[in-house]
């Protein structure tokens, strides 16, 4: 009988320090498995690598028999499904020229992604990350389409719960803090919202537990963000006093 949970020489890392080393561990389906330690004994980074908090420096986690690290085909079909079960629409595709434009200009990208191998940092060879963030970045849809599948970061009432609170809270925090690129500051100050742009002029703004807006407008400013988006982002924060900065 498959397990219901199966550790095979896992081992973790934040940076140069290492919180678990070689664990293994073997759970039975219908069994009950008591974890004890001392702090910092790496009870808590074990159980953030079984929930996706973290990937795994090294060795495998399978729940139920399948393997929690993914390979990028699996996680661009798992991104789509995310993306349109979200929106509740499934008439949400990938743009493929926009996908091989992306991958004809990603030098930097490329760049990066192989100084993260160099450090042990990377799951998946260049290449094949490269081909999912790029293809994931030509998702096409609509504003409608785009507004309602950011419902689950807002966590909106009547809206399946496509991710737990704890990770709609921390893409949140990430798009209030790098979502503009390097305009993140700026946007933070003018509109007070987490917000994530596209080169395509296309802006999604979550106010949680509030509501999910989009806005598209293809002129881009200095930064690659929609002037004339970001500009009605501001005007809708002011508006309604959704700013995190409000007084």
């Amino acid at each position: 009988m498959t397990a219901a949970l199966d550790i095979d020489r896992v081992s973790h890392s934040f940076g140069s320090v290492a919180a678990l080393t070689d664990v293994s561990l073997h759970v039975p389906r219908g069994g009950f498995t008591a974890l004890l330690g001392v702090n910092g004994a790496g009870k808590t980074t074990l159980f953030s690598l079984i929930t996706r908090l973290y990937d795994n420096t090294s060795g495998t986690i399978r729940v139920a028999g399948h393997d929690l690290r993914r390979a990028p085909r699996q996680a661009l079909s798992e991104i789509m499904h995310l993306v349109r079960a979200a929106a509740e629409d499934d008439d949400i595709h990938i743009d493929k020229a926009v996908a091989e434009s992306e991958k004809t200009t990603a030098s930097r990208n490329m760049a990066l992604l192989y100084y993260l191998q160099s450090h042990d940092n990377l799951l998946n060879p260049p290449e094949m990350v490269m081909g999912t963030y790029a293809h994931q970045c030509a998702i096409e849809m609509t504003c409608r389409q785009l507004a309602r599948a950011g419902r689950m970061l807002a966590m909106l009432p009547d809206v399946p719960a496509m991710i737990s609170p704890l990770r709609a809270r921390r893409i949140n925090a990430l798009m209030m803090t790098c979502g503009q690129y390097d305009g993140s500051g700026n946007f933070a100050f003018r509109v007070g919202l987490p917000g994530k742009s596209g080169v395509g002029g296309g802006i999604l703004l979550v106010a949680p537990g509030v509501a999910s807006v989009a806005v598209w407008s293809p002129g881009l400013d200095g930064y690659g963000n929609s002037q004339v988006g970001t500009w009605l982002a501001e005007r809708i924060a002011g508006y309604t006093g959704w700013s995190v900065f409000a007084p």
